[in-house]
């Protein structure tokens, strides 16, 4: 959580860094028109995906640290149920404890059960892995396309990036509408769609 908080006030490293080589990048090689959709188009793409992991980051850690330590609050309560914290207490005393103890475990318990729900109902378990893996594909293709690297890229290391660069662009469009109907459809999450995604432009 500390690091996805960092990225907040900081800005994307990512953002800065590929910002910094694409200007690199000779224009013989990749026009300033093409340098400029990159800069609108794809790194705020890429910016909004991390934004999306960062906030499925932090509220899966609130609920399942909510989930976590009730379950461990509930049974030391209950345990504590017929001894009073108080020495010597009257009845009036252990009348009143009971009742603040009771309310206090079920306000415990029903704040796991509505974590539980949450992360059942939300499939936030799942968009806490997923999210964070689509944010490492789409930066590894950004990355790819600069230097012509991976077996997508890698035929074309001896010709300008604007010649290749509309597979670039069909390959990050492609993802990133996989991502977000992956999103709204936990059916399509598993290793065969990811592939079939992944390999669809491949040349």
């Amino acid at each position: 959580m500390c690091s996805s908080l960092s990225w907040v006030i900081n800005k994307s490293k990512f953002a800065k860094r590929f910002d910094k080589i694409l200007d690199e990048v000779e224009e013989d090689s990749l026009s300033n028109f093409n340098k400029s959709i990159i800069k609108e188009r794809y790194i705020p793409m890429v910016n909004a995906m991390i934004m999306e992991s960062i906030r499925s980051n932090i509220f899966y850690i609130i609920l399942q640290s909510t989930i976590t330590f009730g379950s461990i609050l509930v049974p030391g309560l209950l345990s504590a149920d017929e001894k009073s914290i108080l020495y010597n207490s009257t009845n009036t005393n252990d009348i009143e404890y009971q009742h603040h103890l009771y309310w206090t475990i079920w306000g415990i318990s029903l704040s796991v059960t509505l974590s539980n729900a949450i992360i059942q109902l939300t499939k936030m378990d799942k968009k806490y892995i997923m999210r964070h893996i689509h944010v490492s594909h789409m930066k590894k293709e950004g990355w790819s396309f600069l230097q012509k690297s991976g077996k997508i890229y890698s035929p074309y290391k001896d010709l300008p990036h604007n010649t290749f660069v509309n597979i670039f662009w069909e390959r990050i469009e492609k993802y990133r509408f996989y991502c977000v109907t992956s999103d709204l459809s936990y059916d399509i999450l598993n290793e065969d769609e990811n592939i079939s995604i992944d390999n669809s432009t491949a040349v």
